[in-house]
């Protein structure tokens, strides 16, 4: 079981001090509604948003898009790694990936939106992790229950496009 908070428009918060140009974050996720743009993720020059209806990645203005459903509980991973100049964005089985090159600190992110934007989320996340460095898919599942979860909760899933798998996420 995984304890979820339900986020609004003074749910969200920032991260500072993060001194590291790699960064891993991840957290289970369901999405309220897909009829708004939403902020999740903020960082300089990158973000992660629900955006006409889809999960979206952004980096200095490159959008790589993963269809979504309300209600549905997905793991998220982010994970900014200097050494091969990418973000990567997964979402149980999704996977997409971006150029950007940061050479300094990531310094500070933003999770939940800004209610004075008018882009803050409205869903709920859980069991949320923030690491200063790069894991793989792997050390993230064996840290974390959240890949048995949804695997769990796909269980009754027998196609493939019916329920992403975790176990399938590489």
């Amino acid at each position: 079981r995984v304890t979820m908070y339900k986020f609004n428009d003074n749910s969200g918060f920032n991260i500072n001090n993060i001194t590291s140009n790699n960064l891993t974050v991840y957290f289970a996720i369901q999405f309220s509604q897909l009829d708004f743009d939403e902020s999740i993720i903020k960082g300089n020059n990158f973000q992660v948003l629900i955006e006409n209806g889809n999960l979206t990645l952004e980096v200095n203005g490159i959008k790589k898009l993963i269809g979504v459903q309300t209600r549905k509980l997905y793991f998220l991973v982010l994970s900014i790694d200097n050494s091969t100049s990418s973000i990567n964005l997964r979402l149980d089985m999704f996977e997409e990936t971006i150029e950007f090159n940061n050479s300094s600190d990531i310094n500070s992110i933003r999770i939940g939106g800004v209610n004075t934007e008018n882009d803050f989320f409205t869903g709920r996340i859980g069991n949320f992790v923030i690491i200063p460095r790069t894991y793989s898919k792997e050390v993230i599942c064996n840290a974390s229950r959240l890949c048995q979860i949804v695997e769990e909760s796909c269980s009754n899933y027998t196609q493939e496009n019916k329920c992403n798998s975790s176990s399938d996420m590489s």
